[in-house]
């Protein structure tokens, strides 16, 4: 079992706050105390300030007093991320509003259907949910579609976003870990494994308090 990352590195910035949680490993995993190489955090240092991640969503534009309806009618393909609204006011119209959709939604390329009503003969987006489809193409008169470029920082993204961006492209993103404890269990595959501290310190850095420590499992030698 290797190490990647801990939460002991100046540059998370735990040391300046008095923060000097200690290695935990379960004992039926690892007796002895690891040595976490120099490296570990410090080669990676995580570009939270510069980090910028823009999704190109579909959005409904809605009269204001028909928000609700819209959004149990799309409920299906609402955006549903954590610390992100999925309605928001319309900066071009105090009396709409902006329904966002999920990122599976997207648009038909070459299709050039901003702020126009959803067309079910010929659809400019594709991914919707049936009950969606049904919804939009019944408010056509007074709903339409929206593009909306949703602009992320790196407090907005999950591990899996900003793996996806600072990972090199054909690299896999880890698709979840276990934990025990405070330790965070990987599996990484081939092709991961030059990039394990990055991982490592995204894995660490998204989910401290509750992980302190991100380990990568290795076979047991016989």
């Amino acid at each position: 079992m290797s190490v990647l990352a801990t939460a002991v590195r100046p540059c998370l910035g735990l040391v300046k706050l008095g923060i000097r949680p200690s290695l935990i490993f379960p004992r039926r995993v690892m007796s002895s105390r690891c040595s976490v190489p120099a490296s570990a955090v410090e080669t990676y240092a995580l570009p939270k300030e510069q980090f910028r991640n823009t999704l190109q969503l579909v959005a409904i534009k809605v009269p204001a007093a028909s928000t609700h309806v819209a959004v149990t009618a799309l409920k299906a393909d609402v955006l549903d991320r954590q610390r992100t609204r999925r309605v928001i006011k319309d900066p071009a119209d105090a009396a709409s509003r902006l329904v966002l959709l999920s990122e599976h939604v997207r648009w038909i390329p070459e299709m050039d259907a901003n702020d126009t009503p959803y067309d079910s003969k010929t659809p400019q987006i594709q991914g919707l949910a049936a009950e969606s489809a049904h919804a939009l193409d019944e408010y056509r008169d007074v709903w339409s579609l929206q593009r909306y470029p949703l602009e992320l920082g790196w407090k907005d993204c999950s591990v899996s976003d900003v793996l996806r961006e600072l990972l090199p492209e054909g690299v896999l993103v880890p698709v979840g870990f276990e934990v025990a404890g405070h330790v965070a269990h990987l599996n990484l595959r081939e092709k991961q494994l030059p990039h394990k501290h990055l991982i490592g310190a995204v894995v660490l850095d998204k989910n401290y308090p509750r992980v302190r420590s991100v380990v990568n499992k290795v076979p047991l030698l016989t």
